[in-house]
């Protein structure tokens, strides 16, 4: 039993060590952003079995920002997309699990004649694993990536 929980532990330290992620810290990007949309990548049944649902997450996501004092706008309006990806993988007893949220914009690049979707800002992911009734640390670090989006959102747009 101690050389599987070893091994998980040693293939998540594996992965965090090989992952290179270039974190852009453009907030400046975030200026004059007024509302967004909330999209909640869909969360697999190893998510449901951890507790957490789109219908759960979802407005904890859409709260947080509307306390911030960014619009939240329904998913068929034009406003840009904060994408919350939460993936999470059961071994036993032990949950794995990776975070991340981004910004998405439509943007229309000079060398193409239509518009297309960009990602402008990204968060700093995050990839760990939690034991058995330890579950709220998931949604701890959800709320973390959500408020580092709204730190930088707010450090480049003042409340008036």
């Amino acid at each position: 039993m101690n050389a599987r929980r070893f091994a998980i532990i040693g293939a998540l330290a594996m992965v965090l060590a090989g992952v290179s992620y270039a974190h852009s810290r453009d907030d400046y990007l975030l200026q004059g952003l007024k509302q967004v949309r909330v999209i909640m990548e869909y969360l697999g049944p190893e998510s449901k079995d951890a507790g957490l649902t789109r219908a759960e997450m979802t407005p904890f996501v859409e709260r947080k920002f509307r306390i911030a004092g960014l619009e939240v706008s329904p998913l068929d309006s034009d406003a840009p997309s904060v994408y919350v990806n939460i993936q999470v993988a059961k071994f036993e007893n032990i949950y794995g699990y990776y975070i991340e949220i981004q910004l998405r914009e439509s943007v229309n690049p000079l060398r193409l004649p239509a518009p297309t979707t960009a990602t402008i800002w990204h968060g700093t992911p995050v990839l760990a694993y939690a034991g058995p009734f330890r579950l709220h640390e998931i949604v701890s670090e959800v709320e973390t990536r959500v408020d580092e989006f709204i730190n930088a959102w707010l450090s480049v747009n003042s409340k008036k």
